[in-house]
């Protein structure tokens, strides 16, 4: 089992948990076989991320993609839009590895 992005998903990709919308309605039920137009869904509704089967595992820990994070941006200085930036890609490796 793996968690991947929506944006890496394909078409035939196997849920294996139910995906759930803001207020607990389930959208896709876990089993459910993902087409182009699902993923296109779950894009919309700001998902970030689903559970399949066969997925890409991780080879990171999460302390380890933070860790190369700052590294790629250490030279940013204190450049508003890379801040910016930095902090969403933050959230993204925290939400990834919940």
């Amino acid at each position: 089992m793996a968690k991947v992005a929506v944006a890496n998903l394909k078409a035939g990709m196997k849920l294996l948990k139910p995906v759930v919308n803001e207020t607990g309605m389930v959208m896709f039920g876990e089993g459910t076989v993902l087409t182009n137009q699902m993923i296109t869904r779950l894009s919309k509704m700001n998902i970030s991320a689903v559970f399949v089967e066969g997925g890409q595992q991780r080879t990171k820990t999460k302390e380890e993609a933070l860790r190369e994070l700052e590294q790629r941006f250490a030279r940013s200085g204190e450049n508003e839009q890379m801040r910016m930036l930095k902090k969403v890609m933050i959230e993204h490796i925290e939400e990834i590895y919940k």
